[in-house]
Parts: C-alpha cells; sequence; structure tokens
C-alpha cells in the first residue's frame, strides 16, 4: 500500500512539473514572439532608426505589431495575461519614449551614434518588461565571439553553454528549457536562438561585423546563429 502511494504520488508530482513546463513554455514563446514582432516592425523602419522622433505614429506601429505577431506566432495576439500585459505596456513605453524624442542623445559615440536599432529598441523594451514582472526576465545575449554590447547581453554560464553546445556546435535550431541558475537564484529558463538574416549583415557581417565584434573580429554569416533572447520564471 505505501509502495502504490509513493508511486501515485511521484506520478502526481512529475504531472505537475510537466503541466508547468508546459505553461511556462507557452507563456515563454508568447513573450519572445511579441518581442521578435515588434523588433521587426523597427528594422522595418529606416526613418524610425536614423531619427525616431516623430517618425512612426502609435497607432500604425502597433497595427504593423499586430500583423507580424500573427506571422510570426502564428495565431492573434490576446492580452488576457499579467506578463503578455507587461510586455505590451514595456513596448508602448519605449515606442513612445523614442516618438517624443527620449532617446536622442541616448547612443552618442561610434557608427551607430543615436541610432534606433532594432537590437538596441529590443534591448530597452526588455529592461522596461523586467521592472514590470520581479518574478521574470529577458535578455538579449549571444555568443563571447559576437558581443557588441559585452555590459548588457555576456551570456552567463548556462545560457553560453547552451549557446556553444547546443545551438553553435550542434546546429539546433529550436528553443532550449531547463531549471537552472540565474543570479544565485533557481528558475526555469528558456532560450531562444535567432539566425543572422540578410538585414543583419549590415552591422554584423563583412568588414562591419569585423568591426562591430570587437572582441574578436569575426563577422556574422547569413543564416548562422546570431544571438538569443533569453528568458526565465524565478522559482
Amino acid at each position: 500500500m505505501k509502495r502504490k502511494l509513493v508511486l501515485l504520488l511521484s506520478s502526481m508530482v512529475m504531472i505537475g512539473s510537466q503541466s508547468a513546463f508546459a505553461d511556462n513554455a507557452a507563456t515563454a514563446k508568447k513573450l519572445t514572439s511579441l518581442l521578435v514582432a515588434a523588433r521587426s516592425v523597427v528594422a522595418g523602419e529606416k526613418k524610425l532608426i536614423d531619427s525616431p522622433k516623430g517618425a512612426l505614429d502609435y497607432e500604425k506601429f502597433y497595427d504593423k505589431m499586430d500583423k507580424a505577431y500573427k506571422k510570426v506566432a502564428g495565431d492573434k495576439l490576446t492580452t488576457d495575461d499579467g506578463p503578455t500585459k507587461s510586455m505590451v505596456a514595456a513596448i508602448k513605453e519605449v515606442v513612445e519614449k523614442a516618438y517624443t524624442g527620449g532617446y536622442a542623445t541616448a547612443w552618442p559615440e561610434g557608427d551607430y551614434k543615436n541610432k534606433f536599432l532594432p537590437a538596441r529598441f529590443a534591448g530597452e523594451v526588455t529592461k522596461a518588461f523586467n521592472a514590470k514582472e520581479k518574478s521574470m526576465f529577458m535578455r538579449l545575449t549571444t555568443r563571447k565571439d559576437f558581443l557588441i554590447n559585452e555590459k548588457d547581453n555576456k551570456a552567463d554560464d548556462w545560457e553560453n553553454k547552451v549557446i556553444e553546445e547546443r545551438f553553435v556546435k550542434a546546429g539546433e535550431k529550436n528553443p532550449i528549457q531547463e531549471v537552472a541558475q540565474r543570479d544565485g537564484k533557481a528558475a526555469w529558463r528558456y532560450i531562444l536562438p535567432e539566425s543572422y538574416s540578410g538585414a543583419c549583415m549590415a552591422c554584423h557581417g563583412g568588414p562591419a561585423g569585423q568591426k562591430n565584434h570587437k572582441l574578436s573580429g569575426i563577422p556574422g554569416k547569413v543564416n548562422e546563429f546570431g544571438g538569443a533572447i533569453s528568458f526565465g520564471i524565478y522559482n
């Protein structure tokens, strides 16, 4: 009887863990898809990149984002849960700050001086999201060879291991989810790999990539691993 009870309890714990993982993965997919969709709007608007102040009306941006989300996620965007509401609010906060000139002097040095680059937009959105959702985190990262902003984007031990062993060496294209430490705390973690596209080559390919990837001087190549969106939920 005791053995049956132990087996039953073990099965219940396993089922509960699997269910929690599935729920977490659904949340991660939705939030990362939303970030990718919003970033794609910025990437497609040269005026917004060059000089964001007054470049794109809020409502036009959000309409384009909704359409892009459906393309990325395969479903219509719904905002009936807390994390999604926080991500939408974070995106709106960054878009409206850009529209009103809030980033006019945010990046005062270098070849991309004060450009509202897609990666910068995504970085600002993740910071705003993290400020709203204390039990979760999201960040952009990549392998050491491709780092441009080492301070904000350097991979931690878990991210680096997954990137080098699973994404670069094994060539995996699907997200990885595991339980691992983050800043000394246990967390359910999810990391989505992204490959370089042709549009990325202006900053990351050829001579530009050699210059921008300061730690290695190695340029990126189309369809190869370029970076990742890392997400987690603290236990």
